[in-house]
Formats: C-alpha cells, structure tokens, sequence
C-alpha cells in the first residue's frame, strides 16, 4: 500500500488495521433482537425513574439558551456540607452519590436529580424575534451548506465525463444533509409526541445542545414561542446510569447510545417547558408583547428529597434503608442534610392540613 498517501509523510509509515489484524481485539456484533431487548429495558427505568414536574422559580436574565454557568449545587449537597459556622464549604466525609456503601440512597438521589433538572436559560419569543433567533442558531449550518455545494459543483465540473457515478452520489447526500441541518439549525430529533402536538413542538441538536421550542398560546391571543437547551452530556450519563439499574450490558446499547440520550433529552425539555409556560407567559414582559429571557430554578433538592425518602423506607421497615440512615446519621456533617430532610416533612404535612 502506499502508507505516504493514506498516513500522512510525517506519521509512522503503517495501517494499524493491516499489520494488527490477527491481535486487534475484535468487537463482536450484537443481534438486533438484544438491541432491541436491552433499549427496552432502559426505556423502563427512564419510565420508573420519571416524576412529576418540579416546582419552578422563574426571575429575569441576561443569559442565552443553554444552561446557567454557575455551581449546580443540587447536585453536589451530597458531597459538600457547609459548616454551621457558615465557614467555607469542605468536602464532607460521607459521598453516598459515589460510595457503595449507600446504594439505596445513591439510586434515590439519582432519580430525583434526573427529575429536578439543573437551572438553566428559558426564552420566550414572538413570531418575529424567535424568527431572528433562529436565523441565528442557522447561520453556522447555511454556511456550512454553502461550502459543501460549492466542493460538489466543483466535484461535478472536474469529473463531469468520467464515470464517477458513485462519487457523485455521496456528494448528494452529504449536501442533503447539509441543507437539512441550515433548515432546522441542526440535526432534528425524532420525538414521540401525543397526536396534534407535533407543529407546536421542535426538537433539535445543535452542537452540543438538545434544544426544544414550544409554540404557546400568549396573553393577548398572539403565539408565543419558549425555547430551553439541555448538553447533550448529561443525558448520555443518563442513559448509561439506566443501563447499569437495569443489568444492562452497554456494549449492547453502543449504537443507539446517542439517539436514545437524544429522544430522554428532549423529553426532559418538553416537560420542562410545559411546567415553567403559566409562569412564563404570565411575565408582564411577555403581556406587553416583548421577549423575554428568564433563569428557570427548580425550587427542590434532589439530596434532601432522597433523604426524606430514604426515611420513609425506614418508616416502612425496609432494612437496607435503616442500615444506611444509621451509617450515615453517624457521620460528622450529616446534622444538616438530616434536618432539611425533617422540615420538608413538616411543611409536606402543613401543605397537607392547607388542603384538608
């Protein structure tokens, strides 16, 4: 072969896949049927792990879509304990998130936490200002069309008599995908919506981003477009921590790895949406008719939520939870997590009398 050519002057001069052919570990090729098997199996956990919408806080930003750039705290309370004296934060000597010594309370506090999305940037625009918003988000990808249909045009002129069928077919589908990309301002994602909702709802990667648009009926009648992002990092860890609940081997789930943190991603965002919109469209912003860009908290913590849980296995009787709260009762710093714990109780319970 002619390494030169395909390795480059300034590399080592073979083909890994040539010369280690015979001691290059093989991956061996999963059957549809496991596949098939095994993303059904994540599917259900994602199902058992689902919660009803958090509480939001909504105020004002100056922020984009994406998520806020600030310490998500919610998920590192576990972990870091602040001191009474109100000192600097220090590591706390327990991590029941990362620890195989609290399995039960790391499994709650990963579904919570998979419920309780980290803040992040939700916009609401009108027709004209989502139109330039996503003129915007299009630019990069029209760009990016442009070139691929110049190459190919250029392709078709030097190779116009010469048989190159075959070339010239994987130009065209490259430029198709380009132009579908500058259409949608990234690689739309196939979503299962319930039947009518499929024009209100637009769900795409852009980058590293899963972005959702919502259209909304607005205050004065007119629509309103909501828009968040979610990095497309957290929901493939997603996907992998329900392939470990559900016994599932990940080579089996390799190649729809990405599709299926995709299609949670943007499930998470459209329910997202949906919770924040009555307060969304009730900013006197969006009244008088103008954009709006607003930070969206959930008001819970995913620590505090498994501790309450993890006490009312106790209350149940289930073993592995008293061993665990005992365990960790006993250690220093853990006074602080355990008392949220019993006030969220205690408002539960006024909340419950209040409706009484």
């Amino acid at each position: 072969m002619n390494s030169t050519h395909i390795l480059g002057p300034d590399t080592d001069h073979y083909d890994a896949e040539d010369c280690f052919d015979d001691v290059a570990p093989r991956v061996k090729e999963v059957p549809r049927e496991a596949q098939v098997a095994a993303a059904r199996e994540i599917v259900r956990q994602a199902q058992a792990a689902r919660l009803p919408a958090p509480f939001l806080k909504i105020e004002p930003s100056t922020g984009d879509v994406g998520d806020v750039s600030v310490e998500d705290v919610l998920g590192e309370l576990l972990g870091v304990l602040e001191d009474e004296d109100g000192e600097d934060d220090k590591p706390a000597p327990f991590t029941p998130v990362d620890s195989s010594e609290f399995p039960v309370t790391q499994k709650l506090h990963r579904k919570f936490k998979a419920a309780l999305p980290a803040p992040k940037i939700m916009r609401v625009d009108t027709e004209a200002s989502y139109k330039k918003f996503m003129d915007d988000k299009r630019a990069p990808y029209i760009a990016e069309l442009e070139q691929r249909v110049a190459r190919a045009e250029a392709a078709l002129a030097q190779h116009a008599s010469d048989g190159h069928g075959a070339a010239m077919d994987v130009l065209g589908a490259d430029v198709e995908q380009a132009k579908q990309r500058a259409l949608t301002g990234g690689d739309e994602i196939p979503m299962s919506l319930p039947p009518g909702t499929e024009k209100h709802i637009k769900v795409w990667q852009d980058g590293g981003q899963i972005c959702c648009s919502m259209r909304l009926p607005g205050p004065d009648g007119k629509v309103r477009i909501a828009t968040a992002a979610s990095p497309v990092e957290r929901h493939v860890e997603e996907v992998l921590c329900y392939t470990e609940d559900g016994n599932v081997n990940p080579m089996e789930v390799m190649g729809a790895l990405p599709m299926m943190a995709q299609i949670l991603g943007g499930g998470s965002l459209v329910t997202q949406i949906a919770a924040a919109a009555p307060e969304l469209l009730a900013r006197p912003e969006v009244k008088a008719g103008k954009p709006f860009v607003g930070k969206v908290t959930p008001v819970s913590d995913p620590a505090v939520a498994a501790i309450m849980a993890l006490l009312q296995m106790c209350r149940a009787g289930d073993k592995r939870a008293l061993k665990e709260v005992k365990k960790l009762r006993a250690m220093k710093g853990s006074d602080a997590l355990f008392a949220a714990a019993q006030k969220g109780f205690e408002e539960a319970e006024k909340s419950r009398q209040e409706r009484a």
